[in-house]
């Protein structure tokens, strides 16, 4: 079915507002029954397919599973080929791929460990790998110039506003 764009609509008095909310209130409740209609019906296609297709889905995982033992019990006779190593069969390839690398600790090390120790490197290699990043905190500083704290001449100094962004809506009763 081919999708139709909504057509602009004017309202020009409060009595064409209501009628608008009273034919959203309509039509937003012909979705939901339609859409509980649809909902039911994958539901009960699910259930009438789900035996069928479960044994398939069992014998993939059964297999794929079978493929990587087989993979890594042979991994001496597959091919490098870039960051992976591979063997191309008629039906397929197989292989190894490398993850990105990471960093992970060493056995029984954990990350505060890693940051303790890093914290007594020289300068330059703490800076290095210590993440100290200054951020501003908007919510103590909106609560501050709100309650005067920071006054308008040092709010204008740092360049901010509080302000409040407004929006229509609608409620349906």
């Amino acid at each position: 079915m081919p999708k139709t764009s909504s057509k602009k609509v004017e309202l020009t008095s409060w009595e064409g507002v209501n009628a608008a909310l009273l034919r959203i209130k309509q039509l937003e409740a012909n979705v939901a029954s339609l859409q509980g209609s649809l909902d039911g019906g994958i539901a009960e296609l699910q259930q009438r397919y789900s035996p069928q297709i479960e044994p398939f889905e069992q014998e993939i995982e059964g297999l794929s599973a079978a493929l990587g033992d087989f993979v890594f019990a042979h991994r001496k006779e597959l091919s490098q080929d870039g960051h992976r190593r591979s063997r191309v069969l008629k039906g397929g390839r197989v292989g190894l791929a490398f993850s990105p690398p990471r960093l992970a600790t060493l056995s029984r090390v954990t990350w505060k460990k890693v940051l303790d120790t890093a914290e007594a490197l020289p300068a330059r290699l703490r800076a290095m790998v210590i993440r100290t990043k200054p951020e501003i905190n908007k919510n103590a500083l909106r609560t501050a110039i709100e309650d005067g704290t920071i006054d308008e001449e040092q709010r204008q100094i740092l360049g901010v506003a509080v302000v409040r962004d407004e929006s229509a809506y609608y409620e349906l009763t």
